[in-house]
């Protein structure tokens, strides 16, 4: 690659004005998080607006088509649309909107820049490419009797219904423990049948979907260890209602083996922490991941969409320390039995579980509804004990090597305090300060900047969150960011960001906001966030594993000649990412170089 530069000023971290900065070539733009499942793979619980009035539920809106109709009037029309479809059908929409948000762009550095000739329009051999990794969501254990293998929904047809608790000591869930059937009559059409995609049809619209546009989405397979439960050799039914912990294993794609699905994405507000002592086979689970190299991406910030049940689950640990305690012995057996091979010491079993009680309370945007502090603090413990990053760092005391990434990079919690305190004192959430930690301490931890709502006030309404982000990347060159720019990676969320960024939310101007904002802070951040980082964290450098995804994409019948032209177009790119990386080295000491 030829050394050239350009003349550019509008960088904060410019040492002098007209500092130069590399003219680079970037082929490839990467969305390192979306969504293309259905809206009807939520089960409606987690969907409802609640009046929380003390531990009580009233649901305000039953129905699923009244919901979508109350979030269409108040600006949200385009993202219900979009949800309303199947997960095929979104599939198709976004990979025709990706295709005309970057069609004919050349070099991914000029994107918003450069006024694009029909020269550009009509050379295909010469457009960047702009894959998608695909995160499903598998939500139908999504509560505490998760952890018994049984689902939210129960009964049949019209006499479907969900249980509303009254007390968080139990797993089960019946009117013996003066537990609530709700009638979910409404969740079944006699014509269609059942309204909720399940797990088995998601996972099939996904493939297909992946199918029909290979290398242009790339799927992560949804694990939670609720369902995939049992041990290995176990068979799994046609309904893929439950199966060994190691059957997904046999979709996801490894330098070892062929598959559609490129890693795993997990989803801990949904009811099970990280490294839960009541999920008997996750020790087994994250040591093959961190053997095979395979990526999991979980879902990291106290926002989004969590169980219904979350405000019972302080109560169910502290009923069940007993019950915890025998998991998290057995839990070290199995850990004990993983890495004693691999010269990994295992400590004794601590008699009593670790509570995080000291870090920050939720902003108040998550109590808008809220006033019973009791109800606050059941709250609090969820989001510290099951979501926080700190759970993480016990899969991490073991599997130090596992690839992780947290997405959202703590999302809301960029709200939090005024913008002369994270001017003047730093970062102002110890989230935040905890995803920065664990990706400077471990070499394949890395975070998204997914969903971000740049606009968004500080909660004292002094700056947006486009002001607090501004802060940390503009001090990169700080030793305790500069790990940073090799460790975030660039998300839309979409179609998400539909139903929660009422300004800007849509795929092209959520991408040309994020390039733009980062482009005034640093020109190089956009090629290392959409490119150089997802590509190091998802293995696509691995050629061995890249042709386990083309392998696995021609057993599910991909259209040959599409798949062969982004396959060779990976291949090329590979070869660029090495270029780039030492160009981008040899740029950073240059900078360092005329700065000091």
């Amino acid at each position: 690659m030829p050394f050239e530069f350009l003349c550019y000023t509008g960088s904060p971290n410019d040492a002098v004005a007209g500092y130069p900065i590399p003219l680079i070539q970037g082929s490839c733009i990467i969305d390192g998080h979306m969504h293309i499942n259905s809206g009807a793979c939520a089960p409606l619980p987690l969907l409802y607006v609640k009046k929380w009035i003390g531990l009580g539920q009233t649901p305000l809106l039953k129905r699923r088509d009244v919901l979508e109709t109350v979030l269409k009037t108040i600006g949200f029309g385009n993202g219900v649309d979009t949800q309303r479809l199947t997960t095929v059908q979104i599939g198709e929409k976004i990979a025709e909107i990706n295709k005309r948000v970057y069609r004919g762009l050349i070099n991914s550095f000029d994107f918003c820049d450069l006024d694009l000739t029909q020269e550009h329009l009509e050379n295909k051999d010469l457009q960047v490419i702009s894959p998608m990794i695909v995160a499903p969501m598998d939500m139908e254990y999504a509560h505490i009797a998760g952890y018994g293998g049984i689902t939210i929904y129960h009964g049949e047809k019209e006499e479907l219904f969900f249980y509303r608790r009254s007390s968080g000591k139990y797993i089960a869930q019946c009117e013996k423990y003066d537990d609530k059937r709700v009638s979910l009559a409404h969740e079944y059409d006699k014509q269609k049948g059942l309204k909720l995609h399940k797990w088995q049809i998601q996972c099939e619209q996904t493939i297909n979907a992946a199918a029909k546009y290979p290398l242009q989405l790339f799927p992560l397979y949804f694990y939670d260890p609720r369902r995939w439960r049992f041990p290995s050799g176990k068979t799994m039914p046609e309904s893929m209602e439950f199966g060994a912990w190691d059957e997904p294993f046999k979709s996801v794609a490894s330098a070892q083996r062929p598959g559609v699905f490129i890693g795993f994405k997990m989803y801990p507000p949904l009811g099970h922490k990280p490294f839960d002592e009541l999920c008997e086979y996750l020790p087994d689970f994250y040591d093959r991941c961190e053997t095979e190299h395979i990526p999991i991406l979980t879902h990291c910030s106290p926002g989004g969409l969590f169980t219904h049940e979350a405000s019972w689950y302080s109560e169910f640990d502290s009923y069940n320390e007993g019950m915890r305690f025998k998991g998290r012995v057995n839990q070290s057996r199995r850990l004990s039995a993983l890495l004693f091979p691999k010269g990994r010491h295992v400590p004794p079993v601590k008699p009593v579980t670790e509570t995080y009680v000291g870090f920050d309370k939720m902003i108040e945007k998550y109590r808008e509804y809220l006033s019973d502090q009791e109800f606050n603090s059941r709250m609090d413990y969820f989001f510290k004990n099951y979501v926080h990053p700190e759970e993480w760092r016990k899969v991490l005391k073991y599997f130090p090597d596992l690839r992780l990434c947290l997405a959202h990079f703590g999302g809301d919690e960029w709200r939090r305090g005024r913008i002369e305190e994270w001017q003047t004192d730093g970062v102002q959430s110890e989230w935040i300060k905890s995803i920065i930690d664990l990706t400077k301490e471990y070499a394949n931890v890395y975070t998204d900047i997914s969903c971000f709502n740049l606009d968004d006030t500080l909660e004292h309404g002094d700056g947006t969150v486009q002001d607090s982000l501004r802060v940390v990347l503009e001090q990169l060159d700080d030793k305790r960011y500069y790990h940073l720019r090799h460790k975030i990676i660039f998300g839309t969320d979409w179609y998400l960001t539909m139903l929660n960024v009422t300004k800007g939310g849509d795929y092209g101007n959520y991408c040309q906001k994020a390039k733009r904002f980062l482009d005034s802070i640093d020109r190089t951040l956009w090629i290392r966030f959409t490119l150089v980082n997802p590509w190091e964290f998802y293995g696509f450098g691995d050629k061995r594993k890249l042709n386990n995804i083309r392998k696995g994409l021609e057993n599910e019948a991909a259209k040959e000649d599409r798949l062969k032209h982004y396959y060779n177009k990976f291949l090329s790119i590979g070869n660029e990412i090495s270029e780039l990386k030492e160009y981008l080295q040899n740029f950073e000491k240059f900078n360092y170089q005329l700065k000091s």
